[in-house]
């Protein structure tokens, strides 16, 4: 029997906040209606956030002291005792004048019942507030109520490598499944066979079920390539946490490309272009790639992928334009004449088919099995559609072909603040007996955000 993975990496230590003296504060129309009990911020208290998905609700400044008058340094660990009654909530950090999270978000939403939220901060410095804001589209306030706070000095429970996730391990040449379910919450199981939408059908994994990782200067050697990776270095500059498609996995991307020389390559997620050119770029191919025709929002029409536009920038006519409560203006960049202008711009549309359409409703009854060499499946990161694209691929995709997964990855540190990684992780497992036996090699390249399988032939 599979040994359940614990997915917190950060215990509490000793006692060292302090919040006498302090008052919370409303934003956006929130209310606070004080139930019994007031000390200090005045717990337990009742908080009622704005209507508007991601508005911040309630802040509470905070001062941080150590009973030996110590300076309060390294990492926190904030235990939020709290019961959402609507909707969803999100906890986090907050610098000085709430210009930026200092720790991941938790999410709490109203079927988890009374909890103990927890939210992580590197560095004790930068944590001037906890927000809470309101997380879900739904059109109501979200409502929930704050019992207390805790802070302690927080203790790497994976100060030892053995104790810590496989996928951080250095020496780690694989990722037991049973870990990667834990981590996610989805428990050591997995799902055995096609099950209709909101049912699944598991089974225990077993310790047989394992991803292989596969060092990224190894990658060419391992799939037998003529050439070598050579810029596998370069990936060491920065940490998983802070990876960039562009910068970092675009390099195994192009390398993948160049080495596997696809004729025909299939994508999920034009949004720019840019992974249209890198693949013209590095190969021969002839691409078709697909994006939403009006781009990726939330339910309350808020744009996924969007850019702030400065005060006075004249746009073209067309430019696919909108304004947020605060009447700012921003470029939606994955809609109208801004999908894919970036090869378009490098000269490259004669050898691009541009399908706008949602994934979930495209026809691939008109293409030929197997009719495409390689796949990337990078459009919208909610499983539902990351198991669309992938079961509407294989059929597609040829004998020898690369399947490639971008936003993976096993890394639990990444994984916390990366909701497309959640999603896909997620998609990948729920999916792992369906989709295993279509491929005669599957592994997470280390380190990147890339799952990559070669179908069976």
């Amino acid at each position: 029997m599979s040994v359940y993975y614990p997915k917190k990496r950060w215990k509490a230590g000793r006692d060292i906040l302090g919040i006498a003296g302090t008052t919370f504060q409303l934003h956006n129309g929130a209310q606070v209606v004080p139930t019994s009990g007031f000390e200090d911020v005045g717990f337990p208290l009742r908080v009622e956030t704005p209507p508007q998905i991601w508005a911040y609700a309630l802040e509470i400044p905070l001062t941080l002291t150590d009973p030996t008058d110590a300076p309060v340094t390294g990492p926190l660990l904030f235990e939020i005792d709290i019961t959402v009654e609507q909707g969803s909530v999100g906890l986090a950090a907050a610098t000085p004048g709430l210009g930026a999270f200092a720790s991941a978000e938790t999410f709490v939403t109203a079927d988890a019942g009374p909890t103990k939220a927890l939210v992580f901060a590197k560095e004790a410095q930068s944590c001037a507030a906890l927000i809470l804001r309101k997380v879900d589209n739904g059109k109501m306030p979200s409502v929930a109520t704050l019992w207390g706070i805790r802070c302690a000095k927080a203790k790497d429970a994976w100060a030892e490598p053995a104790l810590g996730p496989s996928a951080a391990d250095p020496g780690a040449t694989d990722v037991p499944l049973s870990e990667l379910a834990a981590i996610l919450g989805l428990g050591d199981t997995e799902q055995t066979e096609p099950a209709e939408a909101g049912a699944m059908i598991w089974r225990a994994f077993d310790a047989s079920d394992r991803l292989p990782i596969i060092e990224a200067d190894r990658l060419g050697a391992h799939l037998g390539f003529a050439e070598p990776f050579a810029l596998a270095e370069r990936l060491l500059e920065h940490p998983l946490t802070q990876w960039r498609m562009e910068r970092d996995d675009a390099l195994i991307l192009s390398y993948l490309y160049a080495q596997h020389a696809p004729r025909r390559h299939l994508e999920f997620g034009t949004w720019e272009g840019f992974g249209a050119v890198l693949c013209a770029q590095s190969c021969g191919a002839e691409i078709w790639t697909i994006n939403l025709p009006d781009g990726e929002s939330t339910a309350d029409g808020s744009a996924v992928y969007a850019q702030p536009v400065a005060a006075g920038t004249e746009l073209p006519p067309s430019t696919p334009t909108f304004a947020n409560s605060s009447g700012a203006l921003y470029v939606q960049t994955d809609r109208g004449e801004r999908i894919g202008w970036r090869y378009r711009a490098a000269g490259l549309e004669n050898r691009v088919h541009q399908l706008l359409c949602d994934s979930t409703e495209w026809d691939t009854s008109g293409y030929p099995p197997e009719f495409f060499d390689s796949v990337l499946i990078d459009g919208g990161h909610q499983v539902n559609v990351v198991v669309n694209d992938t079961d509407k691929s294989l059929p597609l995709l040829r004998p020898g072909g690369l399947c490639i997964w971008h936003d993976f990855c096993p890394n639990p540190e990444a994984l916390e603040s990366s909701p497309a990684g959640l999603g896909v992780s997620e998609a990948i497992i729920k999916n792992w007996a369906r989709w295993r036996p279509e491929f005669s090699d599957i592994f997470w390249i280390r380190p990147s955000w890339i799952l990559l399988g070669v179908k069976r032939r």
